[in-house]
């Protein structure tokens, strides 16, 4: 089987590196922005038969039930 892995983290806590750079509030938004990107990615690929998003950040698990992607809750937050 050919499948897709998606991990997502909380959006809040994402683009760290670019704290000195961006608030907070332009942080989540390029975050954002990027999951939007990608989602719309994943959704094109026509040779994955199954996706699997790896998250615990209810937006994304609600975009993959959306899809009709599988949710796998991660346990820590470690990515």
């Amino acid at each position: 089987m050919r499948a897709l892995l998606l991990p997502v983290k909380d959006l809040h806590n994402a683009k760290k590196r670019l704290t000195g750079v961006l608030t907070p509030e332009e942080r989540f938004a390029l975050a954002g922005a990027m999951l939007a990107d990608t989602m719309r990615a994943v959704q094109g690929v026509r040779s994955a038969e199954k996706v699997f998003v790896v998250t615990n950040y209810k937006p994304a698990m609600q975009l993959a039930e959306k899809n009709r992607w599988e949710i796998l809750r991660e346990r820590a937050a470690n990515f």
